[in-house]
């Protein structure tokens, strides 16, 4: 697969025109090929379709983000939107080809004379625009109350948030779901600099997030991951290692755990330019090894939504991330 890692990352990442004011630019694009969860709605009377070339696994995907803020004396405020699109290039995985549009407010106090420790209230809003109109559009609204700050010195970071998602689905699709998600939604991450005269560090973090599924409305991740970072070369080569175990629940559909390991290089022939080189295995097992949901007709043929969910991947990935 090819990743471009965002090539046009961080156009004007954390500039400033003040001492209390900021704004970030940063866009991403990437042409990959390598297996998402094999999600496929064909048409039921001419059989199920088989992947049988990697090509039909390219899909392109986008995000621009804009981010501005203020840093006053012992508060802070910020606001920023967020453009993301994914497209397919073969037609057995269009439903899942969509828009997404986020707008976000968040509002933090420092506590304490240092005011290394800090509490914020962020509140996001988005709308999903499935363009092919067989999965359902969605609004989604959610907020979270969180703190992040020191933990006993400098050496470890910890930021903590939980709150509330809604997300409704519109109903403008062909899908036969109705299910919408109203709960609890938080992440939790702990970040150790052992040396802070160098860049190694481990990180820890994990939580529940819901997010858009390919086969229904949602899709309800739990995740825990652990990233181990370290300069083997200074200012020059880094290592990256991971290991991450996530459970995913769709709102009508298959449930899946997932494993995934991982390392790679970053290397730096430039203070603005980074190469990425990464292998990744991952293993992941559902509860339904062929799962057959909504069936509806669409011009006139009779179509349904199939997943294949038990596999094992090994993925091997090159990238360059260049930034002005």
């Amino acid at each position: 697969s090819t990743d471009l890692f965002g090539f046009f990352n961080d156009l004007l990442n954390a500039g400033s025109t003040g001492k209390h004011l900021y704004y970030r630019l940063d866009a991403h694009y990437s042409d990959l090929t390598d297996p998402l969860d094999l999600i496929i709605r064909a048409p039921f009377l001419a059989g199920f379709p088989v992947v049988d070339d990697v090509d039909q696994l390219r899909r392109s995907e986008a995000t621009v983000n804009f981010e501005l803020g203020w840093k006053g004396n012992g508060w802070d405020v910020a606001a920023g939107y967020t453009f993301y699109m994914i497209d397919f290039n073969d037609d057995i995985f269009e439903q899942a080809n969509h828009k997404r549009n986020t707008g976000w407010l968040e509002f933090g106090i420092g506590l304490g004379g240092s005011g290394e420790t800090r509490i914020y209230v962020r509140g996001e809003y988005s709308d999903l625009d499935f363009t092919e109109e067989l999965l359902n559009n969605a609004e989604v609204w959610s907020g979270v109350l969180g703190v992040d700050g020191m933990l006993f010195s400098k050496k470890i970071r910890y930021d903590i948030n939980a709150g509330y998602l809604n997300w409704d689905p519109q109903l403008t699709g062909v899908v036969g779901d109705t299910n919408d998600y109203s709960g609890g939604v938080g992440w939790g991450q702990i970040v150790y600099r052992p040396l802070m005269h160098r860049k190694m560090f481990l990180q820890l973090e994990g939580g529940r997030k819901v997010d858009w599924s390919a086969i229904s409305n949602y899709r309800i991740d739990d995740t825990i991951l652990f990233t181990f970072r370290d300069e083997l070369m200074p200012e020059r080569l880094d290592l990256d290692v991971t290991a991450q175990y996530s459970h995913h629940e769709q709102s009508e559909g298959p449930r899946w755990d997932r494993l995934e390991l991982g390392f790679g290089l970053i290397y730096h022939p430039h203070r603005q330019v980074d190469v990425r080189l990464r292998y990744l295995y991952r293993q992941q097992d559902s509860d339904e090894d062929y799962e057959i949901e909504n069936t509806a007709v669409i011009d006139g043929d009779v179509t349904t939504i199939a997943t294949n969910g038990n596999f094992d991947q090994h993925v091997i990935s090159l990238g360059v991330e260049v930034r002005f």
